[in-house]
């Protein structure tokens, strides 16, 4: 929690400077460390990172295919180090929501 992070004093420096009170700076904090945690991930340790399989897993398709949807700009992805590769899960998820809908066979819409 933010209240163990900060020092009592340091607060109320960062609030004098601010022209504002040690708790409303200490709500803004918590508020600023609740929307970091939000965006996928927490602050601690930052968004949610993929590997290939993971991606293929969720979209239903083989490695190489998501390597070529990779390859190809589609899908946004970076590399770590020399022969890793990973894809946060926030643009993932946007390019799923991205994709058109194609009718089944029963008349159900599916992504």
């Amino acid at each position: 929690m933010i209240q163990q992070r900060y020092h009592p004093a340091q607060l109320a420096a960062a609030a004098a400077a601010l022209a504002t009170t040690p708790q409303e700076l200490l709500a803004t904090l918590q508020q600023a460390n609740q929307a970091k945690e939000a965006d996928n991930g927490n602050a601690a340790t930052g968004p949610r990172l993929l590997t290939l399989k993971e991606c293929a897993d969720r979209l239903h398709v083989c490695k190489r295919t998501t390597q070529t949807l990779i390859d190809t700009g589609a899908l946004p992805a970076r590399k770590q180090g020399l022969r890793f590769v990973r894809i946060r899960e926030s643009d993932l998820l946007a390019f799923i929501d991205g994709m058109p809908l194609r009718p089944t066979r029963a008349g159900e819409v599916t992504p």
